[in-house]
């Protein structure tokens, strides 16, 4: 019993030991993704006091042959894709990009030698990223943007391997927007040697794009910019907003047009997009969104002006047919209400009669009682009266089919006797009567 008592103790403190371990697994994503390796080429030697400006490969003569300074990772991204070399990350709303650098040296103490130490570079200058010379400090991290319209900027971190030996918050690069990302740290190695130092410079660059995972648009009110919802009636015109500059987005316009045979949407325009384009023109809009990398569509239909059979169309989600649509609005089938929505008239429906006929009294009787019972359900009386009268004759017949009592025998020998009697006596009777006729006959 003891034993048994232990082991649900034991099981017990697992499944609360796991519930408790679970959530922290799951409640943040933990990838990383190495942006620099030691082996990849990212570092290479400038050659001293020409803006880091050289690329030459480190060699086995080099001071820094064999062992890497750091490794570059980002973190906070969905999903990561290869784009002609360069990776691409996927970011969903909300989600924040970190950028990173994880010392793999003391940086007073390189490759575990005294003599080989991170120096501090105090008229610094990066000929690529076109940044002037000043005190750089020990290492300085330059991290470009481009946005959509090719703009650039640099935004340089000073002092950045110290920041990082201390753990400071700026050694952290985070709030990364969307767009094109080139990395350069600039440092600068002092070599004790003898009667001084000697000097050597580096750079380790790399590259990465940031992109929404998202797909899809907002549609704008020219005036109030309230947004529509997808199948909407813009009277006046809407206008594009875009939620990521890297989509790929298409507007067809179409009208209503009468062929002869009909109504069918005819095509006016079908062109490329851009943020903030607006829409004025009378007809039917589909603005088709396509996320390139994860190769997500959606569309969005619109309709625009005060035609009432196109806006009835849109506000239909498009399931009639134009043509169709027209027939029902002219016979009076449906109504367009002040909103542009279609209301479809219903038929009433036949009264259908009720199962049960009316009990009607015999002519010349008083109909109290019906009218007593007048608004009731009379199917249901019915029904609960002869479930009664049925629950009676079983009753009856239960009670008729209980055992009788036993019969005593002297009283069976008592009706025997009696009955010889009464049979005795009626044949006495029946000899007089014989003797009478005879008598009679004789006379």
């Amino acid at each position: 019993m003891n034993m048994k008592r232990r082991l649900t103790a034991i099981l017990a403190l697992i499944m609360i030991l796991s519930a408790s371990f679970i959530p922290a697994v799951y409640a943040d994503n933990p990838a990383e993704h190495v942006l620099t390796d030691m082996y990849d080429g990212s570092t290479v030697k400038t050659g001293k006091d020409n803006g880091y400006s050289g690329s030459d490969a480190i060699t086995n003569k080099d001071v820094h042959f064999g062992w890497s300074l750091g490794q570059f990772t980002l973190k906070g991204f969905t999903e990561v894709y290869n784009e002609n070399g360069i990776p691409v990350f996927l970011v969903n709303p909300g989600d924040s990009i970190t950028l990173s650098y994880k010392l793999l040296q003391n940086i007073d103490r390189l490759n575990g030698e005294e003599k080989l130490t991170i120096s501090n570079d105090k008229n610094g200058y990066d000929l690529a990223f076109q940044v002037e010379k000043t005190d750089f400090g020990r290492g300085a991290l330059l991290v470009k943007f481009t946005d959509h319209n090719n703009r650039s900027r640099v935004t340089p971190h000073l002092d950045y391997l110290t920041a990082v030996k201390n753990k400071a918050s700026k050694a952290t690069i985070s709030n990364m927007e969307e767009g094109d990302y080139e990395v350069a740290l600039d440092y600068e190695i002092a070599e004790k040697k003898f009667p001084g130092y000697k000097y050597h410079n580096y750079r380790t660059t790399f590259k990465f794009k940031i992109r929404n995972s998202n797909c899809m648009i907002y549609l704008r009110d020219l005036n109030s910019k309230n947004e529509f919802a997808n199948y909407s009636v813009a009277e006046k015109g809407f206008f594009l907003e875009y939620t990521s500059f890297y989509q790929r987005i298409i507007v067809k316009r179409e009208i209503l047009a009468d062929n002869g045979n009909g109504y069918t949407l005819t095509p006016r325009t079908c062109k490329a997009a851009y943020d903030g384009a607006q829409y004025t023109d009378p007809g039917v809009y589909t603005v088709t969104v396509k996320n390139v990398y994860t190769g997500e569509s959606v569309d969005m239909v619109i309709a625009v002006g005060d035609d009432p059979l196109t806006n009835a169309y849109v506000t239909a989600n498009c399931v009639y047919k134009p043509e169709q649509l027209a027939e029902m609005i002219d016979s009076g089938t449906v109504t367009i209400t002040d909103d542009w929505r279609v209301e479809v008239k219903e038929t009433p429906k036949p009264t259908e009669p009720t199962s049960t006929p009316p009990i009607k009294p015999p002519s010349g009787e008083s109909t109290e009682l019906l009218g007593g019972l007048e608004g009731h359900n009379f199917g249901v009386v019915i029904t609960v009266a002869v479930v009664a009268l049925v629950a009676v004759i079983g009753i009856i017949i239960a009670i008729s089919k209980k055992k009788r009592p036993p019969i005593d025998p002297a009283l069976d020998d008592y009706k025997v006797s009696a009955a010889e009697k009464n049979n005795e006596s009626s044949e006495e009777v029946e000899s007089t009567d014989e003797e009478d006729d005879a008598e009679d006959n004789h006379e």
